[in-house]
């Protein structure tokens, strides 16, 4: 019996789709924050959070491109099936661009986010800050959250993980700074 080559289009595709399948629980965990402190960081930023939701659009992209190249291969690389799999692709960059643009940044200029459903970065310098409240979390497991609110209404909220606990000192200094209003919250189910 001879062994031959068999250089179907569609092994490609299973190819590619096992790739991406391997890919995603590496790359989802890292490449939104990685994304998130090339695109925004500069000299001045000292800290950047990638939120929770912009993992799960990440994740919603690379699933997507995943679906696209396994249905290429299912229905045998058919025009129907490059089409939809293109429109797949294409769609995947949605979630994706979305993903990469939802950050929060505290930085020697001010606070820096974006939300999740938009494109648009918000800035509020040191002085534009109302007040910073400190909902602590009493309950084991559960994350203390940081709000600013804006002098406009606004407000963000900050994850105080460790990353943010490193440079609390930096917070500290632009509250006493700025006289900047820090009070902590009468309850924890905030």
């Amino acid at each position: 019996m001879e062994l031959t080559r068999n250089y179907e289009k569609r092994h490609f595709f299973v190819s590619i789709a096992v790739i991406i399948a391997v890919s995603i629980p590496f790359a989802v965990p890292f490449f939104p924050f990685i994304i998130s402190d090339v695109m925004y960081a500069t000299r001045e930023t000292w800290f950047i959070q990638t939120p929770k939701a912009a993992y799960f659009l990440w994740g919603a992209g690379f699933l997507l491109w995943l679906l696209a190249t396994i249905i290429i291969y299912y229905f045998n690389v058919n025009k129907a099936s490059l089409i939809v799999g293109i429109v797949m692709f294409i769609l995947s960059f949605i979630p994706i661009v979305l993903g990469a643009n939802h950050y929060k940044e505290l930085s020697d200029d001010g606070v820096t986010f974006s939300e999740i459903s938009t494109l648009d970065q918000k800035h509020y310098k040191w002085d534009e800050i109302n007040k910073i409240v400190y909902h602590l979390e009493k309950e084991k497991g559960k994350r203390s959250i940081l709000e600013f609110q804006f002098k406009d209404g606004n407000n963000v909220k900050l994850v105080r993980d460790s990353h943010l606990s490193n440079d609390y000192y930096k917070l500290r200094e632009k509250i006493s700074e700025y006289q900047i209003e820090f009070v902590n919250s009468k309850n924890s189910s905030d």
